[in-house]
């Protein structure tokens, strides 16, 4: 897709198809891009503009196994060309939602100030900066009592009708 260009070095997660699965790969992958990252390495997940069935036959994966990433890497360039800059604008990635849209205080109608997030309030601000996929920010955060609750917000489309709800990550 020509998304990623000047590189011929990426990793590939294979698994069984399995939720726990799905979830321990992501945390052993992060782990990996933040290391590569401490090299100085740029990496990107990828997971919708790859080419899925050519890593399938590279990797020779087994009938119940998926890849659900692939994270390219190598080394960065300099500033962003034309290419760089449309999909970035594309994707919005020089955009994130608002912290009133993200973080709540015991339910969701009611957003939580950066004060009253004490301590977390500098993490919960690193998670509405971080990357997601489209830019979508799915996350939502629900602070109960001393606890912070994380959720995935999902747009749901029964009988062609447009609903949203929340599902614990």
């Amino acid at each position: 897709y020509k998304v990623i260009r000047g590189t011929n070095t990426f990793l590939a997660v294979a698994h069984p198809k399995d939720k726990r699965n799905l979830l321990n790969a992501g945390y052993v992958v992060e782990h990996v891009v933040l290391y590569a990252q401490s090299l100085g390495l740029g990496t990107c997940w990828l997971s919708l503009t790859f080419n899925r069935d050519a890593f399938a036959s590279a990797l020779q994966l087994k009938g119940n196994e998926i890849i659900p990433v692939i994270v390219s890497m190598g080394y960065p360039q300099t500033g962003i060309d034309l290419i760089g800059g449309y999909y970035r604008t594309l994707a919005k990635s020089r955009t994130r939602k608002p912290w009133k849209e993200l973080v709540f205080d015991e339910d969701f109608s009611h957003p939580i100030s950066r004060q009253n997030a004490g301590e977390f309030s500098l993490a919960l601000d690193m998670v509405r900066l971080s990357p997601s996929g489209y830019n979508h920010q799915p996350w939502r955060i629900l602070k109960q009592g001393e606890r912070f609750h994380f959720y995935i917000f999902r747009k749901i489309l029964p009988e062609n009708k447009r609903k949203t709800g929340f599902n614990m990550a």
